[in-house]
């Protein structure tokens, strides 16, 4: 712990950073998230991975610039919730996940007949780990096993052409949402619609701001995007 204090603060921006890591300190032992760990670790032991340890950002190795404006390494205990309201074929869409750090929700979405499934990750000492997850699990009801893992700043990556669903867990804050959104934008519209899960949608007003969105589904803790139709026009 001492050791990644001294390294965040020879680093610009390491107030904002040692904010938030104490924070996910203080967090860690809560019942709540105790709860979660459990059934984390309960998946990791089935399927012989890692992917419920966690990873402060500060441990990861990352350019100030980058590490100020990114969250610590998280995830969901369950993806079929966010899945279940889309009326959609699957096998029509490829499953983007932003920031998907040991690829817990990349092996989640692949329990679906995805077109394909594609993970954006800044720490290539994560997505290392994310390939070496993928490449261990074995499950009898995989649907999609076209799987990838870019390592990258997701502000700088071009998504992948054709209807999409986006998936985010709270991975980085506005300052890399927008340029993120941005990217997405550049794209032509699909014949099917895009979607976004937004989970922990902490800057749920960047993605608003835009008016490329349109909210089909609004729980409070996590939000369903659909993609507006293009406006023609200024």
């Amino acid at each position: 712990m001492w050791t990644r204090l001294t390294a965040a603060l020879n680093r610009r921006g390491s107030a904002r950073l040692i904010a938030r890591n104490a924070w996910y300190a203080l967090t860690y032992v809560s019942p709540r998230r105790r709860r979660l760990r459990r059934s984390l670790a309960a998946f990791d032991r089935r399927f012989g991975l890692d992917t419920a340890r966690p990873q402060p950002v500060g441990s990861l190795g990352l350019p100030a610039g980058i590490a100020a404006h990114a969250a610590q390494y998280q995830t969901i205990r369950q993806l079929d919730l966010y899945l279940a309201g889309l009326d959609i074929d699957f096998r029509d869409y490829t499953f983007v996940d932003y920031g998907c750090g040991k690829g817990r929700v990349l092996l989640m979405a692949s329990e679906y007949p995805f077109r394909s499934i594609v993970g954006i990750e800044c720490a290539p000492q994560l997505a290392a780990v994310a390939r070496q997850n993928i490449a261990r699990y074995n499950s009898p009801t995989q649907s999609c096993r076209d799987i990838s893992v870019v390592v990258g700043n997701a502000a700088e990556f071009a998504p992948p052409a054709g209807p999409s669903i986006y998936f985010l867990y709270n991975p980085f804050d506005d300052v890399i949402l927008a340029p993120t959104l941005a990217r997405i934008a550049e794209r032509a519209v699909a014949a099917r619609p895009d979607f976004m899960i937004y989970v922990d949608p902490v800057f749920r007003a960047c993605v608003e701001r835009t008016g490329d969105w349109r909210v089909i589904e609004d729980h409070g803790d996590w939000v369903i995007y659909r993609r507006a139709a293009p406006r023609f026009g200024s």
